[in-house]
């Protein structure tokens, strides 16, 4: 039963995603007005909005002018919907003591991460607004953590400095890199999504995120190139690999990514 509710959490959760992902470039409210149809502007009906399920019993069409919904709606459903649950599953990174608050944590990281980087897809942005209420949200459960659930408050305190590293080493590299080469290697939303993650899993799992996010993104550029989909002067939004970075610390640990990729011992952050 704990495992189905978390299954239908996940899946309202990617149903609120796909608000985020079109409102949010547009600066639009993702409270108010209820969702509707794009083409028609006919306001859907609360059994037309199930996740996923909904598309496939109408076919992925609108009920009431019969066009076309888009597949990336049941699949932004279905995708963060398997992360979440995927990432509770397994549940390597211990955020909380108590069991019901690193459930909370880990919905909710989860879904911060995965709105910025399908934004960063289509947009080539990262919004302000999410980065902004994801740290305050971080600090807040840090907080929280740390008075009602024991955590030491070396934990919040380290998470705390971590958003401010996080902001600057993206800065410091692309400052570097810009003086090496004239070019900019990262975007002024990158440095802001690394505080973020900063914020959430603390000093250590920011670095090996930023390390992870560098390797993916060769690695994609690399074989882009070898077939053809991309160029050198093609622009990659580099939030989905940060996103990606840390939901594999989030998933493996911190000491199993430390061991790999830096090899010294594990010490808490």
């Amino acid at each position: 039963m704990d495992l189905i509710f978390i299954i239908l959490i996940s899946f309202c959760l990617g149903s609120f995603a796909n608000v985020i992902r079109f409102r949010i470039p547009i600066q639009k409210s993702i409270i108010s007005p209820r969702s509707f149809c794009p083409r028609c502007g006919q306001k859907i009906k609360y059994f037309d909005n199930i996740p996923v399920i909904s598309w496939i019993l109408l076919g992925g069409k609108c009920r009431s002018c019969s066009s076309k919904i888009s597949i990336t709606y049941p699949l932004v459903e279905f995708t963060l919907a398997f992360l979440i649950v995927f990432s509770i599953l397994i549940n390597s990174y211990i955020f909380s003591n108590n069991i019901y608050f690193n459930l909370i944590y880990l919905f909710v990281f989860n879904f911060y991460i995965f709105c910025i980087s399908i934004i960063d897809v289509q947009t080539l942005r990262i919004h302000n607004s999410l980065i902004i209420s994801g740290i305050l949200l971080g600090l807040l459960f840090n907080t929280i953590n740390t008075i009602f659930f024991n955590a030491s408050s070396y934990i919040l305190f380290s998470h705390f400095i971590a958003t401010f590293l996080g902001y600057f080493l993206i800065e410091s590299v692309t400052f570097l890199l810009y003086l090496a080469f004239s070019k900019e290697a990262f975007g002024g939303g990158d440095s802001k999504f690394l505080a973020l993650i900063g914020t959430w899993i603390g000093i250590k799992g920011m670095f090996l995120s930023f390390l992870l996010a560098i390797y993916l993104s060769a690695v994609f550029s690399t074989f882009g190139l070898i077939l053809k989909k991309l160029s050198k002067k093609s622009k990659l939004p580099f939030g989905p690999f940060l996103a990606s970075g840390s939901y594999m610390v989030l998933i493996m640990g911190i000491q199993f990514w430390e061991d790999i990729l830096i090899g010294f011992p594990y010490l808490h952050s």
